[in-house]
Parts: structure tokens; sequence; C-alpha cells
């Protein structure tokens, strides 16, 4: 599939999972996410995203459904890709989940990982932790 095609959605997911989150937008650069992911760089790409979301000093439910926001980039970037960007992904995740202060959203992303490594990661996999945390 094209770039374009992930891209657009990616950027579905996200409206999704934003609007599951309160009607929240992005406050970070997924774009350049993704294309650290594509460059083998996911977990700095992450740490980096994570970074851009703490600078903006969000109460943290907030703050975790901005990780939410991100995962569903995560998450998308993995329809049509294979190794070794999968593994980026995964990678990207677990390192994601260690910022979150929901456990129930930290279970689910790591999950969501073993899942695209296994290959059994599925759109029914974004449950409520997945995309917005309730603390």
């Amino acid at each position: 599939m094209g770039r374009m095609y992930k891209l657009f959605t990616a950027g579905i997911i996200s409206l999704f999972l934003a609007h599951s989150a309160g009607a929240q937008s992005a406050v970070f650069d997924g774009e350049r996410l993704i294309s650290m992911c594509q460059q083998e760089a996911c977990v700095r790409g992450v740490k980096a995203t994570v970074g851009q979301v703490l600078l903006e000093r969000l109460l943290p439910g907030d703050f975790n459904s901005q990780l939410g926001i991100i995962a569903g980039l995560l998450f998308a970037a993995t329809d049509g890709a294979e190794e070794p960007l999968l593994g980026q992904l995964a990678a990207g995740l677990r390192a994601l989940a260690q910022y979150s202060t929901d456990p129930a959203q930290q279970a689910s992303f790591i999950q969501v990982a073993g899942e695209i490594v296994s290959g059994s990661a599925s759109l029914f996999d974004l449950d409520a932790p997945f995309a917005v945390s309730p603390s």
C-alpha cells in the first residue's frame, strides 16, 4: 500500500482515538514519529514525541489520552508493514507503555505490541484502555 494510504489510515485512527479521548487533538508531530520508526529509530522517536507532550503540562488523563493517540499512530503504521518496521513499531509501543500513569493502558500497549510481533494484532485490539485512560 502507498504511503498516502497509510498516512490517511493513521489519520483516521488518530481522529477516532482523539474523539474517544474527549476530542483532544494531537500536540505532537506524528509524521516525524512514523518517519523515525521507518528509519529504525522508533523508540527514540517515541521518547522525543512524549517529550513534546510533556512540554504541554497536561493533566494525567489528558496526558494518557495523548499517549493513546500516539499508540493509534503506531498501530496504524503496522498496516501492510513488514519486518523490521513491525518490530520497530512494537518496540515503540512497549516504550510508550512506560510513560502511561494508567496500568490498564500500559498493559494494553504491551499486549498489542506482542500481537504486532506475533502477527495477530487487529483493529479490535484498540480497546478503551488503549485509546484513552480513565485516569
